[in-house]
């Protein structure tokens, strides 16, 4: 169940990714698809071997809620810890690679960036991929962003490597060629889901 929560995306972040540059329909195919895809996945790497139906854990299940306000005290009280712990978390992550960024900065001389560091180890995946060779980089540099900050870091420099596409007034695909086409649909394929590692 983590597997497939992890690899769709809730469907309140269509229109945030939409707004940064997201094809809609590719956003929405990527979300469905990645569901049945990351259970499969699941199940090749994790293979039931034995019964997996526990009755005694079932039938020991106890609900700590008193009544459906009770429940739902409980989930707010409890679900507004887990926001508040995640948040800290996303800012002081964030923070500390502004900082690894600048100190990349620093010693290259101001000739490489984090991102573009990222893009170069991310490299190989995307030419294996079978990325179009003139923006193997592009599409590196943006999955390296989303496995090493998060999908929206991503998402929001998707406009600056793909202008021609993501434009000020959505995405526009006259005059594209065929190869930036196919990578921008496989980026935003790749792209759409909470899993980051």
């Amino acid at each position: 169940i983590m597997t497939v929560g992890m690899a769709t995306v809730a469907d309140s972040l269509l229109n945030a990714y939409q707004i940064m540059g997201g094809y809609l329909p590719y956003v929405i195919a990527a979300s469905v698809l990645s569901a049945p895809s990351a259970l499969l996945m699941a199940k090749i790497i994790f293979p039931e071997t034995e019964d997996t139906t526990h009755e005694e854990d079932i039938e020991n299940f106890e609900l700590r809620a008193k009544n459906g306000i009770d429940a739902l005290n409980r989930g707010a009280m409890e679900g507004w810890k887990v926001a508040v712990a995640v948040g800290v978390m996303l800012i002081a992550f964030l923070s500390f690679l502004a900082f690894l960024g600048w100190i990349v900065l620093k010693i290259s001389g101001g000739h490489l960036t984090l991102d573009i560091l990222i893009g170069y180890v991310f490299y190989p995946v995307a030419y294996v991929i079978g990325i179009p060779h003139d923006y193997i980089l592009k599409f590196a540099t943006l999955i390296g962003q989303k496995r090493v900050f998060n999908e929206f870091v991503a998402y929001s420099h998707l406009g600056s490597l793909f202008p021609n596409i993501v434009t000020g007034h959505g995405v526009n695909f006259k005059g594209i060629s065929f190869a930036e086409a196919k990578t921008y649909m496989m980026t935003i394929f790749a792209l759409t889901g909470f899993a980051n590692f």
